[in-house]
């Protein structure tokens, strides 16, 4: 196997992009680019230069088609989610090559998780303010005790205070099952569809319009034309706030934490992955 180098890995998961947004198109499903992707699409018209991954969204029922279609057809893909895939360490799904292996450090080993896309799905969420915070804070909390139970050590730091804490977090997390956290989350999740309301997003980060969700746009990533919300600059803001405004040079620093390899099979030689 072959380790793939970071301009190669970001090539693959910007094809797994481009085999979602064709399978979701001839289907009549709604994606959306979500969170540093949109914000690397309208600012950068592709990658941020210091971030290596790939966010979209879908509402939950569109969540649950895309994850169908994937898994039961022929697309080179793995559809990776709590559902189905009992030792996944995430709330949510990845859209994974199959030609590829990857290692994400500090996380345990994933059956099928190769280069991929992360899937967030949208559910419905309080339009009160209060009530919708009051979950969020709930839910954010678990999905804090499912990384600390998924990871393999505690990295220290040179704070002795921060290490202390990172400890305690850790065998808070460990004294947890990580599968049974996610489920719980992902039951309680699919749930909130039960009421419709005018507000969806994360239920443990930031919330939107619904307006937003039920129509696209086009933006540019990458030199391909992907979906976006229906206005980009409320859902940008909403999540980043002045988000033209680049943060301070000594932020922008790339952490890529993965090692991705492809098979001999999958080698074409080095050009591509």
């Amino acid at each position: 196997m072959r380790e793939l180098s970071l301009e190669e890995y970001k090539k693959t998961i910007t094809e797994v992009l481009v085999k979602i947004d064709e399978i979701c198109r001839s289907n009549g499903i709604n994606y959306f680019l979500f969170a540093g992707t949109l914000l690397g699409a309208v600012r950068h018209k592709g990658f941020i230069p210091w971030d290596d991954d790939i966010d979209i969204c879908l509402l939950r029922e569109d969540y649950d088609r895309l994850a169908a279609i994937i898994q039961g057809g022929d697309y080179g893909l793995n559809f990776i989610r709590i559902e189905e895939n009992k030792d996944t360490v995430y709330p949510y799904g990845k859209v994974c090559d199959t030609r590829t292996f990857l290692m994400e450090d500090n996380l345990r080993l994933v059956r099928g998780y190769g280069a991929f896309v992360d899937v967030f799905p949208f559910d419905f969420v309080p339009d009160n303010a209060e009530e919708r915070e009051k979950l969020r804070k709930k839910q954010l909390f678990r999905w804090k005790l499912i990384q600390h139970s998924s990871k393999l050590r505690v990295i220290k730091t040179d704070d002795r205070k921060r290490n202390l804490m990172r400890y305690g977090a850790f065998f808070l997390g460990h004294m947890n099952d990580t599968r049974k956290l996610i489920e719980r989350m992902n039951d309680e999740c699919k749930a909130l569809n039960k009421n419709r309301t005018n507000t969806v997003g994360l239920v443990w980060d930031k919330s939107y319009p619904l307006e937003e969700y039920l129509e696209t746009s086009e933006v540019e990533f990458e030199g391909h034309r992907f979906l976006a919300p229906k206005d980009p600059d409320i859902d940008l803001t909403i999540k980043f706030g002045d988000y033209m405004t680049l943060p301070p040079e000594k932020d922008r620093v790339l952490k890529h934490f993965l090692k991705c390899y492809v098979s001999a099979e999958g080698d074409d030689g080095g050009d591509r992955a």
